[in-house]
C-alpha cells in the first residue's frame, strides 16, 4: 500500500514538474494530464479484465451474475487480480501512474485557476 501511494505521489509530482517546464499554459497541461489519467485508467481496467478472462474464463460473467458481496468481503475477480494471480503487477503499476497523472492534472488545473483568479 505504501509503495502504491509513493508511486502515485511521485508520478504526480514528476508530471507536474515536467509540465511546468513545457512552454504551454498550465490549463493545457492540466487538461492533457487529466485526459491521460482517464485513458490510462480505462486501459488498465481493460487489461485486468483481459488477463482474468484469459486465465479464468467465465469468472467475470459469474461475478456479474452473483449479488454483491456482504460488507468486508470481496468480489471473485478481486481475488484473481491480487498478488500471485493471473494479472501481472506491471498492469497495476501502470494504473497507479494513471492515478498520479490524473491527480497531477487536477493540481495543474488548480494552479491555472489560481493564476486566472489573481490576474
Amino acid at each position: 500500500m505504501a509503495k502504491g501511494i509513493m508511486l502515485v505521489a511521485g508520478s504526480a509530482v514528476l508530471l507536474v514538474a515536467l509540465a511546468m517546464t513545457v512552454p504551454v499554459s498550465a490549463l493545457t497541461c492540466g487538461g492533457l494530464l487529466v485526459l491521460l489519467g482517464v485513458v490510462d485508467y480505462a486501459v488498465t481496467a481493460l487489461m485486468i479484465a483481459r488477463y482474468i478472462e484469459r486465465a479464468m474464463p467465465g469468472l467475470l460473467d459469474l461475478d456479474a451474475a452473483l449479488p454483491p458481496p456482504p460488507a468486508g468481503r470481496k468480489y471473485l475477480w478481486e481475488y484473481a487480480a491480487g498478488k500471485g494471480g493471473p494479472v501481472p503487477t506491471w498492469v497495476s503499476t501502470v494504473g497507479l501512474v494513471g492515478v498520479g497523472s490524473f491527480l497531477g492534472g487536477v493540481l495543474m488545473l488548480a494552479i491555472a485557476a489560481v493564476r486566472w483568479a489573481v490576474r
